[in-house]
């Protein structure tokens, strides 16, 4: 659903945000590559099995500098100033409303500028790493109305840019010395780059190992993104920051205390939210109070039943913002494409956990832009 209204923000917060999604993602990186390099810290992130296995064996052998990294890092107003939920790291959503509902909104809103269009900017990365007539396979979830909306917007996007645009199935590519290769009746080639909009927890049910495993090992195929990045979409990522080298200052500043579960006690009472490590658009999320009781107890259950894939961060108040329809829980997703700012995507809920029925919001920015 798309909010009637936008949500406004000023020129100084919105410059905040992407220097600071900008810092976050660069703390990011530099923490992935040194967890990479230690196998025993990938053992600590909850993952399933087969990723944990294939992680650890490739370890210190992965990624490329060709790949086009994406994040969206999730911004909540509070009382104490912005605070950070989580980071989208492994397939962010969100590219339609950060690009063509911001600008149209825009037209209706004076005094008002859209932020950069995330699809623009991730078409340009894209053609650098696979070059201006290359083609690029839109790798997702066919069985997914939604998920192939967003991949046919994408490769309309991209072909405007002059790229070969090809929407498959992780069944489509074969893996040949570290290259992807179309093995289907409708298309053929060689890819020169991969947009990968399936979750990488995902890619282990597929039929064979040859289809899903080179997606985390190293690639001569540019990878958007590469299987590595679900060490952070990990919500158990934090959990070992005080087992690395790497500086992770704005991360320890903006993200709630998070714990393991034994650390809280028996008792989970409504000053803590429960995550498990792998969720999703807040399934799973559960608040005492918040979440509809039967539902809270049956993650409670689930969380104390399977406690290595779950963690309970401190919850942050966030600041409603008040409409016709009563108080709503603004979001507002920052994109960073190469580490750099890349837009923005708000949403806005009844509740204060964030899930897909939150209605997306535009996102306007209250000044011209810098050559605008």
């Amino acid at each position: 659903m798309l909010a009637p209204f936008p949500l406004l923000l000023e020129c100084e917060t919105a410059s905040y945000l992407n220097r600071t999604a900008e810092a976050l993602a660069r703390e990011a990186l530099a923490a992935e590559s040194e967890i990479l390099r230690s196998p025993n810290l990938i053992e600590r992130l909850g993952l399933p099995l087969a990723l944990k296995n294939i992680l650890q064996a490739h370890a210190g052998n992965m990624g490329s500098k060709q790949d086009v990294r994406v994040m969206r890092f999730d911004f909540h107003p509070t009382p104490a100033g912005w605070r950070i939920s989580e980071v989208n790291a492994d397939v962010p959503g969100g590219f339609i409303e950060a690009s063509g509902w911001n600008t149209l909104f825009a037209k209706n809103c004076s005094g008002t500028s859209a932020p950069p269009a995330t699809s623009e900017i991730y078409a340009r990365a894209i053609r650098e790493a696979a070059g201006p007539n290359g083609l690029v396979a839109f790798v997702h979830a066919t069985a997914y109305s939604d998920d192939r909306q967003v991949m046919q917007f994408l490769a309309r996007r991209f072909a405007g840019y002059g790229m070969r645009t090809c929407l498959l199935s992780p069944i489509h590519l074969r893996w040949k010395d570290g290259y992807s290769e179309i093995s289907a009746s409708f298309p053929s080639g060689r890819p020169d780059a991969i947009v990968r909009f399936f979750p990488a927890e995902w890619l282990p049910n597929l039929a064979t190992g040859e289809r899903w495993k080179p997606y985390f090992q190293p690639s001569q195929t540019p990878l958007s993104n590469p299987g590595s990045s679900i060490i952070l979409q990990s919500k158990r990522f934090s959990l070992i920051w005080d087992e690395l080298r790497t500086d992770l200052s704005v991360w320890r500043e903006l993200l709630p205390e998070t714990y393991e579960l034994s650390e809280i006690g028996t008792s989970v009472d409504e000053s803590w939210v429960l995550k498990p490590a792998l969720g999703r658009v807040g399934e799973g999320v559960g608040i005492r109070g918040i979440t509809p009781a039967d539902n809270f107890q049956k993650i409670v259950r689930e969380a104390n039943r399977r406690p290595h894939t779950w963690v309970a961060q401190e919850r942050f108040s966030i600041l409603p913002l008040r409409a016709d329809s009563g108080e709503k829980y603004p979001c507002i997703g920052v994109f960073t494409i190469g580490g750099k700012a890349a837009g923005f995507y708000g949403r806005i809920s009844d509740s204060p956990i964030i899930t897909q029925d939150a209605q997306d919001a535009a996102v306007l920015v209250k000044c011209v832009p810098e050559g605008g």
